[in-house]
């Protein structure tokens, strides 16, 4: 009955709102029908406080300071941007409202001008719950911005007890390949932030080692604005983590475990004294993926067919632990402070154990051999990230710090055992022979930003800003054979070396945007100076690279009415090879593989466009997502037969790659308890590698998506996901489409502090990477199929009732009057 009530209140108070914006009363007087009376418009953007986006539906309500009448009001639109036109002069107050967030109540606004304009105003989340009232709200999956796409994990059941990359897997633009690594629009190449800051592990990495237990949304930006560093070919991803700012002790714990041996478990723990917010959290994770693998390899050196067929497993692996200690605080209105330390240590590889027959033609004798390869990377990571912000004026006008420093310690390995069989896979010989490669590397960087912002003529802004990036990563590199007879590993001196990476990027910025009726913009130019140098004292050489970059951004967003927007953007970027794939050395892979960096890798530079047209339902909404991303100097994989017949992997520079694509995308409430959101993602590729000896190629694929949400009850949720990944065109072949569906069921209970979720990963045993690689003297098809389905629970406990803004729960306040 509470709820009921509640409902209905906000019904008919929400249609006030409406209907005042075209019959505004002061004092019980219509103004318009007035026409001596002058009249001013006002405007502004609401923000959340925490993240500073936008807040989209907020309530703006002006009262009459004489007799705290509503005069008038208005609701915000998707930039968190609102206008109220033809107010009559006086003095008035504001009142800001929304859903799950505190009344913002600002005094003694005076409309006196023709123009009003109240700049941002922020809003925090409400610690209160009025008569122990709640109000469900959902939250859409995907939410569409000026300059991204904003993913709600609350909404992603099948993610439950995973990562960050579990919660994208379900995302437009996004697919994922054998290694469990996040593919945007087709690249691996992405910046990952958190909170818009660096984050201490690069990519993938970063988006493995943070529960999704742990993320309020993910934004996905394919076009940034010149103000964000331009690495990543394929744009950036945000993790926006959870915050709470209520008084007192508050948090959320959780644990999960998964069928494969995966688990993970996390706490996160807040405490506010006034001015001052501590947070504080800790978190641990193993994953394991499982894989059947079997590969078919056939090369023709001299005159010789050489057929090497394996079977066998690999399995994935991932560890991680996590610490992190901050604290926020606001000295006064005018400066902000916070700062964070950050402690993480954990490993990732596979283990690979197959068996192997190998023959040839003209026929010789045929091998047969078991390999056991193990590969490992380690590291020990400590960070510590310093912000300062100082706000000038009420306007706007504002000056940002941030100071970050990390240091790594990585310890890399690569071992692989070798076991002579007889055809019928018994062991024969004596001690297998076992290799390995070691790498030690302490990397340090120091990077420190500037980022200034002056609003101008009230609707338009100006921001420049200064970045400066510094990185040493000095490194031992050992290649070593096991001496069974002194019981202990030898190092090779030929193939071994002492290596040295230095590279300092120096950049400014300067964006101008405006945002007006007609039409929202945003411009930018981007310049860096990049000076790098790698020593391989193997070789003595040293490779410089000293250079100037321009990387312009823009940005176009124009609403039409009746919920229709079309947006366009631009920007260029750049993907750095790391150092890994530029040390000129041998890396043993197997018996027969082994892998060399490449110290004449270029960068390579990516101009990417898109066009975007969105209409809204209301809840609902069709997206249409056209872009072009052409690719110069685009880093690959190569593969070549040496004249032992042993295979060499390395990375090159090939010409040019293009894509060419549009992304649909529909959400749907069917009923009140069914929602569907699809996504389907026709594209061309074409990849042009005539400059390594391959022929220019190109392929037409699609993608697509379908999530089935349903409530059964206000504590009950299913989803059924299943994804499509069609064939993806490479450098030197191509890797075969596959499907796969997960699902989740949420309950929760004990008054909503308790939820557990179920999930099955993989229902149909169906997902699988099937890879063909193809040369005039080497072809190779390489297959891995998922050991599903898996299953696994995940368990989560609100602590004090913490609630952050984007949940499926959203607490609203009523203690004081109001729409």
């Amino acid at each position: 009955m509470k709820t009921t009530v509640v409902v209905l209140f906000i019904l008919f108070t929400t249609f006030g709102v409406w209907a005042e914006s075209t019959e505004p009363v002061v004092g019980g007087s219509d103004p318009a029908t007035n026409a001596n009376v002058p009249t001013g418009n006002l405007s502004g953007v609401i923000l959340d406080e925490g993240s500073e986006n936008p807040v989209e539906f907020a309530t703006i309500g002006v009262y009459s300071s004489e007799d705290s009448s509503l005069v008038t009001g208005s609701i915000t639109d998707a930039s968190g941007k609102f206008r109220i036109e033809k107010i009559p002069h006086g003095d008035y107050y504001v009142d800001v409202r929304f859903v799950g967030y505190a009344n913002q109540r600002v005094e003694q606004v005076g409309i006196y001008d023709s123009k009003v304009d109240m700049g941002n105003i922020a809003i925090q989340p409400s610690s209160r719950n009025i008569d122990e009232v709640e109000i469900v709200a959902e939250q859409a999956s995907v939410q569409y911005k000026l300059d991204k796409k904003v993913i709600n994990v609350s909404s992603q059941l099948t993610a439950a007890g995973g990562s960050a990359i579990d919660v994208l897997e379900s995302a437009p633009s996004i697919r994922t390949d054998v290694n469990g690594d996040i593919l945007l629009r087709g690249s691996t190449s992405f910046t990952v932030l958190i909170d818009g800051k660096p984050s201490m592990l690069d990519g993938n990495n970063a988006l493995r080692q943070i529960p999704a237990a742990n993320i309020q949304s993910l934004e996905i930006m394919t076009n940034p604005s010149a103000k964000y560093e331009p690495d990543g070919t394929a744009g950036i991803i945000n993790i926006v983590t959870k915050k709470n700012r209520q008084a007192g002790i508050n948090g959320v714990a959780s644990a999960s475990y998964f069928s494969s041996g995966q688990y993970s478990a996390n706490l996160n723990l807040n405490r506010r004294y006034g001015k001052l917010n501590l947070t504080g959290g800790i978190s641990a994770n193993h994953r394991i993926t499982p894989w059947n693998w079997q590969r078919s390899r056939i090369t023709d050196v001299n005159d010789t067919i050489r057929t090497i067929e394996g079977d066998g497993e690999f399995d994935w692996g991932f560890s991680g632990q996590n610490l992190q200690l901050g604290a926020d605080y606001s000295m006064n209105e005018r400066n902000f402070f916070s700062f964070q330390a950050t402690a993480m240590n954990g490993r990732f590889g596979f283990n690979h154990a197959a068996n192997f027959m190998e023959y040839t033609q003209p026929a010789t004798e045929d091998l047969f051999y078991r390999e056991d390869n193990l590969f490992n990377v380690k590291w020990k990571n400590m960070g510590y990230n310093f912000n300062w912000q100082h706000d000038f004026d009420e306007l706007g006008q504002k000056l940002k710090v941030n100071a970050f420093y990390k240091r790594s310690i990585n310890d890399n390995g690569n071992e692989s055992y070798t076991q002579e069989l007889d055809e019928n896979g018994n062991p024969i010989g004596n001690v297998p022979a076992r290799q390995r490669t070691v790498t030690e590397k302490y990397s340090n960087q120091y990077r420190v930003n500037l980022d200034y912002e002056k609003p101008i003529l009230k609707t338009s802004k100006f921001e420049a800003g200064y970045q400066g990036d510094f990185n040493t990563s000095p490194e031992q590199y050992q290649w070593q054979v096991y001496d069974p007879d002194l019981g202990d590993w030898q190092t090779d001196p030929v193939k071994s070396s002492n290596n040295d990476y230095r590279r300092n990027v120096q950049a400014g910025y300067m964006i101008f945007s405006s945002q007006n009726r007609i039409l929202d913009f945003q411009g930018g130019l981007r310049t860096e100076y990049t000076d790098r140098e790698i020593y391989a004292e193997n070789v003595d050489e040293r490779y410089t690279v000293n250079r100037f970059d321009f990387y312009p951004s823009m940005s176009l967003s124009k609403g039409f009415g009746n919920g229709h927007q079309l947006q366009a953007s631009l920007s260029r970027r750049i993907q750095r090879p790391p150092g890994w794939k530029l040390w000129p050395m041998e890396t043993y892979m197997d018996p027969n593989t082994v892998y060399r960096g490449n110290p004449e890798l270029e960068p390579e530079f990516s101009n990417s466009y898109e066009l975007n047209y969105m209409k809204k339902f209301g809840t609902n909404f069709i997206t249409i997502e056209t872009y072009f991303r052409n690719t110069v100097n685009d880093i690959n994989w190569v593969f070549s037969i040496r004249e032992d017949g042993i295979t060499e992997q390395t990375h090159a520079n090939v010409d040019e790659v293009n894509s060419l694509g549009s992304e649909f995308l529909a959400n749907f409430g069917i009923t009140k308890w069914w929602t569907i959101m699809g996504s389907v993602d026709f594209f061309r590729r074409e990849v042009d590698s005539r400059n390594i000896g391959v022929v220019k190629r190109t392929a037409n694929s699609f993608n697509g998506k379908l999530d089935n949400s349903f409530k059964f009850s206000r504590g009950t949720r299913l989803q059924v996901s299943s994804r499509f990944y069609g064939e993806a065109l490479n450098a030197q072949g191509y890797r075969e489409g596959y499907w796969t569906t997960n699902i989740g069921v949420k309950q929760q209970i004990l008054k909503k502090k308790l939820t557990l979720t179920f999930t099955v990963r993989d229902i149909f045993s169906t997902q699988k990477s099937v890879t063909h690689i193809e040369s005039p003297t080497y072809m190779q098809v390489t297959r891995q199929t998922l050991r599903g389905p898996i299953f696994g629970l995940n368990v989560s406990y609100a602590i004090n009732n913490f609630k952050q803004r984007g949940g499926d729960e959203i607490n609203m306040d009523f203690s004081e009057g109001g729409f």
